[in-house]
């Protein structure tokens, strides 16, 4: 059986993982920022609870899928 190293490299070349790392770490760092906007302004604003950083991680998906998903909507 291949170990997950081998699984994520077979087919792909070295700037394909480098890639994946990429975005890995622009996923993280734009849900660090929800995390700080969101706990900073949503429970003064409104009395909202703060949320954790898998929370927000889930707020950003959430909300590429709506903008992704409007763009494919729009377009005649």
């Amino acid at each position: 059986m291949n170990s997950l190293g081998d699984f994520l490299t077979a087919g792909c070349s070295g700037g394909c993982l480098t890639i994946i790392t990429g975005a890995m770490i622009w996923a993280v760092v734009n849900s660090i920022l929800v995390v700080l906007l969101w706990n900073w302004l949503m429970p003064d604003l409104f009395g909202l609870s703060t949320i954790s950083l898998f929370q927000a991680i889930g707020i950003s998906f959430l909300l590429g899928l709506l903008r992704s998903s409007s763009e494919n909507s729009s377009g005649d």
